[in-house]
């Protein structure tokens, strides 16, 4: 039972805030970079000798794209932005039984500085936010890839890391 008031009471609390200027008020609100962060692109940290070695990368993922409940279809992303604004993605689409479809592409991204707009060629557009201390690279999809559905379709990349990078694996790379 006070597990359950302890819910109730949780929930009234949220919706007050929400009610009364929203959530993101209190929380934090998006803010607009105008730059992409140094911590977004393409990078290793740690080392082979500890053990720790990362690849950092951008990832997205979740992306719906079935208009027909019988013929699930989500997409996946991952993006490595490079420091002379080239990009690789590795787009993949998958069902049920698994992968299938899977591109890479790579192209140059077109940053505008005044307005903080990030062009992704053969993919679409976006920005730069940071959202309750964490930053994204939301991407409108302007482009099909595979899937027509895919057009129109928000992403939010998120900074991951990985011991899996573009072309290598921590294996790979450390040489054991």
């Amino acid at each position: 039972m006070h597990k359950l008031t302890l819910a109730l009471s949780g929930s009234i609390f949220v919706f007050a805030l929400s009610s009364c200027g929203g959530i993101g008020t209190y929380i934090g609100p998006e803010q607009e970079l105008k730059v992409i962060p140094q911590d977004m692109f393409y990078q290793t940290t740690g080392n082979c000798l500890q053990g720790d070695l990362e690849f950092i990368r951008l990832q997205a993922g979740g992306i719906k794209l079935w208009t027909d409940p019988s013929a699930i279809l989500m997409a996946q992303q991952e993006l490595y932005l490079h420091q002379d604004l080239s990009f690789d993605i590795r787009y993949r689409e998958f069902d049920v039984s698994g992968v299938t479809f899977d591109k890479r592409m790579h192209s140059k991204v077109a940053l505008d500085p005044a307005t903080g707009s990030v062009s992704l060629p053969g993919l679409g557009a976006g920005k730069v936010i940071e959202e309750n201390g964490r930053k994204y690279l939301e991407v409108n999809f302007k482009h099909s890839v595979n899937s027509p559905e895919l057009v129109g379709k928000t992403a939010r990349f998120r900074i991951s890391k990985s011991d899996i990078g573009l072309d290598t694996d921590r294996v790979q790379y450390c040489g054991y």
